[in-house]
């Protein structure tokens, strides 16, 4: 049988996981791109912040992209209470016409649960010069 001090501890730690994860704040979760061209040159860049709103130094430990047309950066060195860090994010949209939702994983020293921060947006196919595309329905 489960004792009460064992229940009263689990909810202890619940409690003290939510306060930690609450520390950081970010701007916004959600970023949306708009539609951008499938060839573009400057490739869309987001940048993410977020507030450390506690009473302790954080420092972001990794940060994991859903797919390989991301590429994510960030700052290297603790973030001090009461300051702003940043996550930087980069889509190569090239191969990947029509909509899409990227998400970006940000794992903070210390958390198992990640801020969960997500791309979205409309990739236009690029035009492609001399290459015809048959019409439908298809005529021989």
């Amino acid at each position: 049988m489960v004792s009460r001090r064992h229940i009263l501890f689990c909810l202890f730690l619940l409690v003290m996981c939510g306060f930690v994860h609450a520390q950081v704040r970010f701007a916004r979760t959600t970023l949306d791109l708009g539609t951008i061209p499938e060839d573009t040159v400057r490739l869309p860049r987001c940048e993410f912040s977020f507030v450390n709103e506690g009473d302790t130094v954080v420092a972001l430990s990794r940060v994991s992209t859903s797919c390989g047309c991301l590429r994510a950066s960030y700052g290297k060195r603790p973030v001090q209470p009461g300051q702003t860090g940043y996550v930087i994010v980069t889509f190569d949209p090239a191969g990947r016409p029509g909509k899409f939702l990227r998400k970006v994983s940000v794992y903070f020293a210390g958390q198992v649960r990640p801020y969960v921060l997500q791309i979205k947006g409309t990739v236009a196919p690029a035009r492609r010069s001399g290459q015809q595309f048959p019409s439908y329905p298809f005529r021989r």
